[in-house]
């Protein structure tokens, strides 16, 4: 099979494979802390249509809400009420428009930036009217990763991805993630030492189970990023130059890979070969567990916010908090269960609200939650 095709076959399997759940939900399982979460804000698209899929989430000092849709090469912008104000871009190649819009984030001033993964650009938007200001060749652009790229000098980080055994061997086994820090006003980039993450290709064979263990990375704003595999709930903190500063966890028990994530497999794999069907049971069978989180957020003011699946807290019931020092502050329960959906875990957080993407009666929707302390 193909890189190509194995990035394919890997997106639908998350799909099939998100339809067997944990159980457990926010009635069954009450958490002790002094925070709780509110929902004040459901979005799902404009007066003309839905999101097709959502990619990324942003949010100005003005709380205007910027809701990446991915598949529709648009991003939606809503006021701090939901009321939706205008859209940016379009499909196309030209100045400000997108192929393949991964990234967003909130720049100086309140400017937007968008990264095109395909195009390897950014555009950039003003955020008070939506008018195209300016494009950046982004050769250094990689794959898109959470966070807040934008830290407090100004400078941004952008990512290079390799893979430097696939040129030999076609191999995902091994991604090294370079940390790539920019200043677009004098065009200098310093580039750091990688991130190296285990794709599992190794442990599991050609096929990849959609639970092999993964790291996940997340840029704070702050000047860090922080990283951890899914499979562990431990979090660790690194700086760009390559030193790990901090290590946090929690004691927590994984979920068990069970039957319904074998028949939910066998159902959405109806028209592969029974070869094909085989390889990804065997893969699926030796992930004894579900990764232990979905993925975290960092409100770029000093807190980091953990979505775990875990036994003690079922998959999309509870948030938990550390601050930007380690302390673990305790754990919030959502009003409701939240079904994170397929694929990439979504979000972005403030000081008082945090937003994900999620799936409402099978339609990509925007959630956001008031955070009282």
């Amino acid at each position: 099979m193909t890189p190509g095709a194995l990035r394919h076959a890997l997106a639908l399997l998350l799909c099939a494979c998100h339809v067997g759940c944990d159980n457990g939900s926010p009635a069954e399982s009450q958490y002790d802390s002094d925070w709780r979460l509110v929902e004040d804000l459901v979005l799902t698209g404009t007066a003309d249509s839905v999101f097709f899929s959502i990619s990324g989430i942003a949010v100005d000092s003005a709380h205007k809400v910027y809701v990446l849709d991915g598949f529709g090469r648009r991003v939606h912008v809503f006021d701090a009420d939901g009321s939706h104000l205008w859209s940016i871009g379009r499909r196309g190649e030209g100045p400000g428009e997108f192929v393949l819009p991964q990234t967003i984030a909130i720049g100086p001033e309140n400017t937007v930036w968008i990264g095109d993964a395909m195009l390897r650009r950014t555009s950039v938007f003003n955020g008070a009217d939506g008018e195209f200001l300016e494009t950046h060749s982004a050769p250094w652009m990689g794959r898109s990763l959470q966070g807040l790229p934008f830290g407090p000098d100004g400078r941004y980080t952008g990512w290079i991805v390799r893979f430097p055994l696939e040129d030999s061997h076609g191999s995902l086994e091994i991604s090294e993630y370079y940390p790539v820090n920019i200043d677009f006003g004098s065009g200098r980039a310093d580039t750091f030492p990688p991130f190296v993450q285990d794709g599992g290709l190794k442990r599991f064979g050609e096929a990849l189970s959609p639970y092999a263990p993964r790291s996940y990375l997340h840029l704070d704003g702050m000047g860090d990023f922080w990283f951890s595999d899914k499979h562990e709930y431990r979090l660790h903190r690194r700086t760009l130059s390559g030193d790990t500063t901090l290590s946090v966890g929690l004691d927590e028990a994984p979920v068990p890979v069970d039957d319904e994530d074998f028949t939910a497999l066998r159902q959405s794999m109806k028209n592969a070969s029974p070869q094909e069907v085989e390889k990804w049971i065997a893969a699926l069978a030796k992930t004894q567990t579900k990764p232990m989180f979905y993925g975290f957020l960092s409100d770029g003011h000093g807190h980091t916010y953990v979505f775990p699946r875990t036994v003690s807290a079922p998959a999309g019931t509870a948030v938990d908090v550390f601050r930007h020092t380690g302390q673990y502050l305790g754990r919030m329960a959502f009003p409701e269960r939240v079904d994170f959906g397929p694929g990439s875990f979504v979000g972005f957080a403030t000081r008082e609200h945090i937003y994900v993407a999620a799936e409402l009666r099978l339609q990509p929707a925007v959630l956001r939650f008031r955070i009282e302390r």
